[in-house]
């Protein structure tokens, strides 16, 4: 049974992710508000920034969306991102490689220059393109990040750094990134549908047929009861059920994917992550860390929310799991010391638990059953012998 159910919550989550990136509505933690940057969905921009006297980068990117300039030009399709630099155009970022995360659920109106960033949304290459210097120097692919601040414009760029080597950080304030009320359609449609239907045929047929005795009675005891018992009932449930189901199982769950490219763990506890070899890690809060050293070693931290790391050798431990890769010694995603086959895994800490008792409580069985195995072969081998 918590097999299927992890399997059908982590089905869930991708499609709540997958939707609100496609739609570029996202739910905001306070279940009345959320951020809707559907106005930005599909617009390009691009941006010139001096990395020094002599060398220029060229950013393009889109909102939510592929950037045609970038599929256009690096031939793959669905490409967000790119940048021209001296040594060509690389892809910073895929549309289908893609998570976002809510940074400060309480922040409801503020569009002063000093307001916090209420949205990160991040991109990882394809891993597509050919050609040279494709990987950077640390042997990681490029990704790209959008920390976004409620503003007073449609879009402006504050700032855009590159920390560790091959992750851009952009830095953008905008008006559409300021959390708003979330719509209501279930309680507009509900009430405005029952006493469309109920009250107006019965006054309309009863009144026409009765002459004047009956009209009186019939319209005031048919039509009054149904609209006000009807559209009462339907409101006080309906809006109170839909946004707490929707809302409670985005900064709940525990969630680990891994990739070409490194490790994202999501996690309402804190997480920490070490890294083996080269590595470079980004939280939710925006701050890096990482080694360029092939025999270094690395210890990130974040309090909640999540942590990406790219590299080859990764262990994160958050809860009561550890997450790991190791592409020298195995292929896929390490969940509490068990290779699993897939490259994601999600679940609260006691459903990870039961999982991990029954997977042991099978090793325990089939251990107990080869070393019976093994005792009954020994016998029968002294038997032959004596």
């Amino acid at each position: 049974m918590n097999k299927y159910f992890i399997i059908l919550f982590i089905l869930s989550t991708l499609s709540v992710v997958k939707s609100s990136l496609e739609t570029c509505t996202f739910p905001n933690y306070n279940s009345t508000h959320m951020i809707d940057m559907s106005p930005l969905k599909g617009n390009n921009y691009s941006i010139l920034v001096d990395v020094s006297i002599s060398i220029k980068y060229n950013y393009t990117f889109s909102v939510c969306s592929e950037n045609n300039y970038c599929s256009t030009n690096i031939l793959i399709k669905g490409v967000q991102s790119c940048v021209r630099s001296p040594g060509g155009l690389f892809e910073t970022g895929h549309y289908n490689n893609s998570h976002y995360n809510l940074l400060s659920p309480t922040s409801i109106s503020s569009s002063s220059s000093s307001s916090p960033y209420t949205i990160q949304i991040y991109y990882n290459a394809s891993a597509l393109q050919k050609g040279d210097n494709i990987l950077c120097p640390s042997g990681n692919y490029r990704s790209i990040n959008y920390f976004y601040k409620c503003g007073s414009q449609d879009l402006l760029i504050v700032n855009v750094t590159e920390s560790p080597m091959c992750v851009y950080n952009f830095y953008i304030s905008s008006k559409y990134a300021c959390p708003v009320l979330s719509p209501s359609p279930t309680p507009s449609t509900t009430p405005s549908a029952t006493p469309s239907t109920t009250p107006s045929p019965t006054p309309s047929t009863t009144p026409s047929t009765t002459p004047s005795p009956t009209p009186s009675t019939t319209p005031s005891t048919t039509p009054s009861p149904t609209p006000s018992t009807t559209p009462s009932a339907t409101p006080s449930t309906t809006p109170s059920s839909t946004p707490s189901a929707t809302s409670s199982p985005t900064p709940s769950p525990i969630y680990c994917e891994s990739d070409e490219n490194g490790l994202f763990v999501n996690s309402t506890e804190s997480i920490v992550c070490i890294g083996t070899g080269k590595t470079s890690c980004i939280t939710s809060e925006g701050s890096t860390c990482g080694t360029d050293q092939t025999n270094g070693n690395i210890r990130c931290a974040v309090p909640s929310t999540f942590i990406s790391c790219t590299g080859n050798h990764i262990v994160c431990k958050t809860s009561f799991f550890t997450c790991k890769i190791n592409t020298q010694l195995y292929s896929g995603l390490n969940v509490n010391d068990l290779v699993i086959n897939s490259n994601t895994f999600g679940g609260s800490s006691e459903e990870l638990l039961t999982k991990q008792e029954n997977v042991q409580n099978q090793n325990n069985s089939s251990s107990t059953l080869t070393f019976s195995s093994i005792f009954i072969l020994i016998i029968l081998i002294l038997s032959l012998i004596l």
